[in-house]
């Protein structure tokens, strides 16, 4: 059984530190890493796997065929996930805030290759780019010194790379490109001295990990019609959602708001989590999250479920255009049929922009793929948990 004391283990954030060469990103770790372990953080470091591998004796000069490059990419990938997937397992074990530091992510290696053999690592791999960009919480990119603080580049503490001040610009630019997209990607400029760029990724550091109720352009949205996707990339997900009874607390100053398990299922694979809301004395809520086994899930769903909430079934379209993120969620019924409430399909679009990206910015830039019915972001009656209530005259 599923213990529904609210003693899970606090938040995990996993942020990218990337950017152009010479961009500051070793100080940058080492500054962030002791802001946050002088304020209570556990902090887990992962290393460039690019660097490691160059490092130690892979190059690119033994390698003659196109083949032989694409396979160096793939174990590259390989490496980076492992080493990803290491430390987060590792974080999973402390009991307090953890915060996993990046040295560039996954989507950085399409910077350095061409779009047609990024295309085919990601088959090879079969992963989108969509599913890279969701791993991780936030992007801090870090513009590289030879735009905009040209005397100060060097590669002097980077043996393996060897590009011109021309040539650091152009990785930048598409590093930036890459990350495009992630409603968390911060971009921090050389506008003044470097000291003035760290506090800038400090105050942005501090404001996702200790303020989460940090300010993002989003809205929700009703949808008239299934949207025609044909030519936009995207990807497709299942998701189920349990509403569990809660009956204990465990967190003083604090009484239970609601717990939920969800099974997501993509390409055959299946992720289970249970989330928790919790609601403060002082009028705050918190919402934790942790990774459940398959078996808790069919268990708790046996034996926890809340008999007087519905099981939501979702299914879900990820798509990213220009710099916005938009989740679509289509709600299922018994039927297998999308869920019509007083004669309108429930299909709702979660719309989430860059952090400057304005209200308006994001309605302009979806109406073209999106009809829209009206907007819903303000009206509680349209999320999952309200939803899920069974009406008096359901039962």
């Amino acid at each position: 059984m599923i213990s529904l004391r609210m003693t899970t283990r606090p938040a995990i954030f996993k942020i990218v530190l990337t950017g152009g060469p010479c961009a500051g990103k070793t100080t940058a770790t080492a500054r962030i890493t002791g802001y946050l372990r002088e304020r209570g953080f556990r902090v887990f470091t992962v290393p460039e796997a690019a660097t490691m591998l160059f490092s130690n004796g892979a190059s690119f000069d033994d390698l003659n065929s196109q083949e032989g490059e694409m396979q160096f990419q793939v174990q590259l990938l390989k490496t980076q996930e492992s080493l990803e997937g290491t430390f987060s397992q590792l974080a999973q074990l402390y009991p307090v805030q953890c915060v996993i530091i990046c040295d560039r992510g996954a989507k950085d290696g399409s910077a350095y290759i061409s779009p047609e053999q990024w295309s085919s690592l990601l088959n090879i791999m079969g992963t989108t780019d969509i599913e890279l960009i969701e791993r991780y919480d936030a992007v801090f990119h870090l513009v590289t010194a030879a735009d905009g603080a040209e005397k100060f580049y060097t590669l002097a503490n980077n043996q393996t790379r060897t590009e011109d001040l021309e040539g650091a610009r152009q990785v930048d630019l598409r590093l930036r490109e890459a990350w495009k997209g992630h409603p968390n990607h911060f971009v921090f400029y050389n506008e003044s001295t470097f000291e003035h760029k760290l506090k800038a990724v400090i105050r942005t550091l501090n404001s996702l990990v200790e303020l989460p109720q940090m300010k993002k352009s989003f809205r929700k949205f009703l949808l008239k019609s299934v949207p025609d996707l044909e030519k936009h990339p995207h990807t497709t997900c299942n998701i189920e959602k349990v509403y569990l009874v809660v009956t204990d607390g465990g967190i003083q100053g604090a009484h239970p708001g609601y717990s939920f398990i969800r099974r997501r299922e993509q390409n055959g694979l299946h992720s289970y989590a249970l989330t928790q809301v919790i609601n403060y004395d002082d009028g705050s809520t918190t919402e934790m999250k942790r990774m459940i086994t398959g078996r808790d899930f069919r268990t708790a769903k046996a034996t926890q479920s809340d008999k007087n909430r519905r099981i939501i079934r979702q299914k879900r379209i990820t798509l990213i255009f220009e710099d916005i993120y938009c989740e679509i969620n289509y709600y299922i019924g018994d039927d297998d049929n999308i869920w019509v409430r007083e004669g309108v399909p429930l299909i709702l679009a979660n719309v989430q922009g860059t952090k400057d990206a304005s209200p308006e910015h994001l309605e302009s830039s979806i109406q073209h793929i999106l009809d829209i019915n009206k907007e819903v972001t303000a009206d509680p009656n349209f999320s999952a948990y309200s939803l899920s209530i069974v009406k008096e005259a359901e039962l």
